[in-house]
């Protein structure tokens, strides 16, 4: 069974492999004429598009061109808020302006929720330039933590520096997406790619706001524990990523610990069979792999952290968190190095 990248575009080079070599083929989602990055061009991966009565016309790449230079002008509004605000009252930019004129003008459109599948797309490449950002930052502050600084031998103390550094690691997607953003982007991400999905797939995000987020919205929704079994549950597994296919599978049969692995994956990948069975087995299969031992095969391990979304009665939803039905009987895998 394939596991779902949720709800990104882009993703760390370093996670993939991880992911892929210990859940196997993963499955990615990119909006129509969005290029497929560097990273996915990968056998273990395949990429979906939206089905094709939902393509967002020919003029999408200059709209999306002009959304942007517009972003980039209103730094004191958030990047995706842009979308659902739009210009001012008095607006400054003709062609701004044109484009909310192409955007109220599509609704009365007689094809297939043209306003939608527009609004869908702008949101997701929006989002992708975000992460791309994010990605970048991440780079240049892994390579300023692990780079020597020129004066390190003449500064005494360099806490400031550190402080420094761990202050702008910690912005990251704090600074740009809100938990309306969020909602934003799960309708968005839905709405083109929620046919491709059936019950009981594994979303998996490096996100840790997706996972809160999330988590959040259930926990206040639900009223009245629908079951007692630990809602989530977090272990380490070891980086078989530098290894061949071949070793891999012979650490994973060969190894006691690992054959608690590969149980641990089989019970993630089908806990909508049996949810409280398989979470309860999870959960105590987990503190073995933290109490184990285990033969360490790299200094990088990951932290998975796995949550299962079960069902909640409409009546105690309110209707801002209606998105959260797109989650029922779905296992939720927040990723982390």
């Amino acid at each position: 069974m394939s596991i779902h990248l949720f709800p990104h575009s882009r993703c760390h080079e370093s996670i993939i492999k991880k992911v892929i070599s210990f859940f196997g083929p993963m499955r990615v989602y990119l909006p129509w004429m969005m290029e497929t990055p560097e990273v996915f061009n990968n056998i273990s991966i395949e990429i979906s598009r939206p089905p094709a009565y939902l393509t967002p016309g020919d003029f999408f790449m200059s709209m999306l061109a002009e959304y942007r230079t517009w972003a980039e002008r209103n730094h004191d509004r958030n990047y995706i808020e842009l979308l659902k605000f739009g210009p001012a009252d008095k607006p400054t930019d003709n062609k701004t302006w044109e484009i909310r004129k192409m955007l109220g003008h599509a609704v009365e459109s007689p094809s297939f929720r043209e306003k939608d599948v527009i609004m869908w797309h702008l949101i997701l490449h929006l989002a992708g330039d975000i992460e791309e950002k994010r990605l970048e930052t991440d780079k240049l502050l892994g390579e300023l933590k692990y780079k020597k600084a020129p004066l390190d031998e003449s500064i005494e103390d360099s806490g400031d520096m550190k402080d420094l550094l761990t202050d702008l690691d910690a912005l990251g997607y704090e600074s740009m997406l809100d938990e309306t953003n969020l909602r934003h982007i799960f309708e968005a991400w839905f709405g083109l790619f929620g046919g491709y999905l059936d019950r009981n797939e594994s979303l998996i995000t490096y996100n840790r706001q997706v996972m809160d987020y999330l988590a959040e919205l259930w926990d206040a929704s639900c009223l009245k524990n629908v079951s007692t079994i630990k809602p989530s549950i977090g272990f380490n597994v070891p980086d078989l990523s530098n290894h061949t296919h071949d070793v891999q599978d012979k650490i994973q049969t060969e190894n006691d610990t690992e054959k608690i692995l590969i149980e641990v994956k089989d019970l993630i990948t089908s806990i909508g069979e049996n949810p409280a069975h398989k979470l309860i087995a999870i959960d105590k299969l987990s503190h073995k792999l933290d109490n184990a031992n285990q033969r360490t095969l790299s200094k990088r391990a990951l932290r998975l952290t796995v949550r299962y979304l079960f069902p909640i009665k409409d009546k105690f939803l309110s209707a801002g968190d209606m998105i959260l039905r797109r989650f029922f009987n779905q296992t939720i895998i927040l990723v982390e190095e």
